[in-house]
C-alpha cells in the first residue's frame, strides 16, 4: 500500500509543479534543495524580495491545486 501511496503522492506533486511558471518552479526547487532566499537571489541575479514573492506565489498555487485532492 505504501508504494502505491508514494506513487500517487509523486504524481500529485508532479502535477502541482506543472501549475507553476518555469521561474517559480526553478526557484522553488532550489529552495527545496536547501538554498536560502539570498543564495537563490544571488544565483538568479535578482533581489531577495523578488525571490520571496516568487516562492510565496508558487506555494500558494500548489496549496490551491492540492485542495482538490
Amino acid at each position: 500500500d505504501s508504494i502505491i501511496e508514494n506513487l500517487e503522492l509523486n504524481a500529485m506533486v508532479s502535477e502541482a509543479l506543472t501549475q507553476l511558471t518555469d521561474t517559480q518552479r526553478r526557484r522553488l526547487l532550489m529552495f527545496a534543495e536547501g538554498l536560502s532566499f539570498r543564495e537563490i537571489a544571488r544565483l538568479e541575479n535578482t533581489s531577495h524580495s523578488k525571490i520571496c514573492k516568487s516562492i510565496e506565489q508558487a506555494r500558494k498555487k500548489i496549496i490551491n491545486f492540492l485542495k482538490f485532492f
